[in-house]
Formats: structure tokens, C-alpha cells, sequence
């Protein structure tokens, strides 16, 4: 694969990822129950995953400089963990729902 075909592969697979995690809130929140919506919290908690292996190998294949590197991991860190702080906090406010799987 060349350069510009790689380049252009990780960049749409990085905006995919991205929109994923708002779109996946938006969509739970729509849902009708708790465990749906805290089972699309746990695909946006993925696509922050995703995201992050993403930002890691930009920086590998030098698309990406060190700064940008870790401003970013930086800000997906910090969106983390308000999501695992949200699904802790629901897990304890609801301790019957919590010990459930979803």
C-alpha cells in the first residue's frame, strides 16, 4: 500500500472512530432501558479504544508528530475516564443492575 493510500485509510478509519463515540451515546440515550444504554456506552468506551491504537500508529508511520500524539491520547484519556466514572456511579446507584451483565 502506498503512502498516500495509507495516509488516507487511517485518516477515514480515525474519523469513523470518532463519530462513532458521540453517535453511540446519542443512540443509547434513545434506547428504553438502562442496559441498553450502558451497553452503548461500552461501544463508545471501544471506538475511544480504537481511536487511540489509531493515534499510536499515525504517530509510528509519521503522520502524525509527537505533540499531537499526546494531545490527543491526552483528551481521549480524559473522555475515558468520565465514561468509566458515568458506569461506575450507575453501577453503584443501581447495585441489583449493576451485578447483571449487559
Amino acid at each position: 500500500m502506498n503512502f498516500r493510500v495509507m495516509k488516507s485509510w487511517i485518516i477515514s478509519q480515525m474519523r469513523r472512530a470518532a463519530v462513532s463515540i458521540p453517535s453511540n451515546i446519542a443512540e443509547g440515550h434513545a434506547r428504553s432501558s438502562t442496559a441498553e444504554f450502558m451497553h452503548f456506552i461500552t461501544i463508545a468506551s471501544g471506538s475511544i479504544a480504537e481511536l487511540e491504537t489509531q493515534v499510536i500508529l499515525s504517530h509510528d508511520f509519521r503522520y502524525m508528530d509527537i505533540d499531537n500524539k499526546h494531545n490527543i491520547l491526552d483528551l481521549l484519556n480524559t473522555i475515558e475516564k468520565c465514561y468509566e466514572d458515568y458506569i461506575s456511579r450507575w453501577k453503584y446507584e443501581n447495585k441489583e443492575w449493576g451485578q447483571k451483565e449487559w
